[in-house]
């Protein structure tokens, strides 16, 4: 009958309504639990248990399952980008060519430029990881002095001339990290229209908070290189095979930026460390361009981009020009 119809279809709606609600849970991810240092701010129900991502994450880089949750399929394709870039870079010039694109002009590629800088400086390594504002068109607004200041970013970044990248100039660059979505969105249109896909090297910041649970200990772009090694540091190779990623979640930021950005980001870890991170959120909102959540959003992930550069160089590269063996 026709009520007998009717009937049939709510109650598919119904389930359907259902599977969806826990998707969108699980992209929010699960349920907060309390963290090992300080309080945590933000919406309970937008908090994510770090653990339980953290293992989520470990078991899905060792290839043990096949992704079958929203959460593990988000984890997978995140995977798959990280291993797409990773097999994209060329560490053979000795350093990486970055672009921080923005798409716009209120100067966020400016403030992460600069982050990133920070982030860099705090390893080493911004000699091998130099790094340049860049927007999809058009000039950025400079950035105030205050907001610098405060962020302890360097002066030529406020004024400092934004480079115009598009679908011509994305060879000239290593690595091109969207800031926004727009960013990502504009270049991938652009290279449709000439039959083309974004290349690899042209990445999602919001793709590398995560890879702070699974970084390194030892970063191999601080290795001797592989004639002085077997010399001066015989059991480094084996260290290497042996190693686990910390499992020490909140308290990788710690380690990993200047104190100053870890005391940004740490009480809005809950925020920054989502499972699908809404990297755009804290510039649309009511925080400007640098303030607190923005900067703690940016921090978060830029210093997961940096250890995965980091991470990436060669153990096997031998020194460049005027290299003197052992």
């Amino acid at each position: 009958t026709s009520a007998g119809v009717r009937l049939a279809a709510a109650a598919v709606a119904l389930c359907i309504g259902a599977c969806c609600r826990c998707a969108m849970a699980w992209c929010d991810g699960p349920p907060s639990r309390a963290l090992p240092v300080g309080p945590l701010s933000g919406d309970s129900g937008a908090a994510v248990d770090v653990r339980r991502r953290g293992a989520l994450l470990r078991r899905r880089s060792a290839g043990s399952e096949v992704p079958g949750s929203v959460a593990e399929l988000i984890v997978a394709r995140r995977e798959s980008r990280w291993a797409a870039l990773r097999d994209a870079l060329d560490w053979t010039r000795y350093h990486l060519q970055v672009a921080i694109l923005e798409h716009g002009t209120i100067g966020r590629s400016r403030v992460a430029a600069g982050l990133f800088e920070r982030i860099a400086n705090f390893h080493s390594c911004a000699g091998a990881l130099p790094m340049e504002a860049a927007t999809t068109g058009g000039s950025t607004d400079p950035l105030p002095d205050a907001v610098a200041e405060r962020l302890r970013l360097a002066g030529h970044w406020c004024e400092r001339e934004v480079a115009e990248v598009d679908v011509g100039s994305l060879h000239f660059y290593d690595v091109v990290v969207c800031v926004d979505g727009s960013a990502s969105s504009v270049l991938a249109a652009k290279l449709r229209a000439v039959g083309k896909e974004l290349p690899p090297h042209v990445v999602e910041l919001g793709d590398f908070g995560a890879y702070l649970e699974l970084r390194r200990p030892e970063s191999p772009i601080k290795a001797w290189v592989p004639d002085w090694r077997a010399e001066v540091d015989p059991g480094y190779d084996q260290r290497q095979a042996e190693a686990q990623a910390p499992r020490d979640d909140a308290l990788a930021v710690w380690h990993t930026v200047p104190e100053d950005l870890a005391q940004l980001i740490q009480p809005r870890y809950a925020a920054v460390a989502q499972l699908l991170a809404d990297i755009d959120g804290a510039a649309r909102g009511g925080d400007a361009v640098g303030g607190d959540e923005d900067s703690a959003m940016l921090s978060f992930h830029l210093a997961g981009l940096v250890r995965f550069l980091m991470d990436s160089y060669p153990l096997d590269l031998q020194g460049g020009p005027g290299y003197i063996p052992p």
